[in-house]
């Protein structure tokens, strides 16, 4: 994808998202939960239960390991290992950048989740006034 597109992409995410309500975060990291799988991919068993989540992908000599963010204290389940500190950054949904541990990001309050970090919701604000001051200015 070119950086046109791309940029065009999340012009029209943000122009989206310029009546939704955020709140401020900041993104504390948690652990993860880790498998190890050959190249040929992760089992059957393993998709059905995690396929919809979020997940990231490293390869691995022989294989790759997938990481998921840890959600609550249960025991992982048979042939996860729990990786302290494992999940340690999130992504901007409108520009990809890298928002680490104790960096802020801006997470919409209802509906579909979306997180943006500091330089996107700061567009998203300007997109809205903006908006705003043109409807205003309109004659009805």
């Amino acid at each position: 994808m070119g950086r046109k597109a791309g940029s065009d992409e999340r012009t029209d995410l943000l122009w989206k998202l310029r009546h939704r309500r955020f709140d401020r975060f900041t993104f504390a990291g948690q652990d993860a939960l880790t498998i190890r799988a050959p190249e040929s991919g992760l089992p059957a068993s393993v998709q059905a239960q995690f396929g919809s989540l979020r997940f990231r992908v490293y390869p691995v000599e022989g294989g790759y390991t997938y990481k998921w963010p840890r959600i609550g204290a249960a025991a992982p389940p048979e042939g996860f290992e729990v990786e302290p500190g494992g999940w340690d950054h999130e992504h901007c949904d409108a520009c990809n950048r890298t928002i680490n541990v104790g960096g802020s990001a801006w997470l919409t309050t209802r509906g579909s989740f979306y997180q943006l970090c500091p330089y996107c919701y700061r567009r998203v604000r300007k997109l809205a006034a903006e908006n705003y001051a043109v409807r205003r200015h309109t004659p009805r």
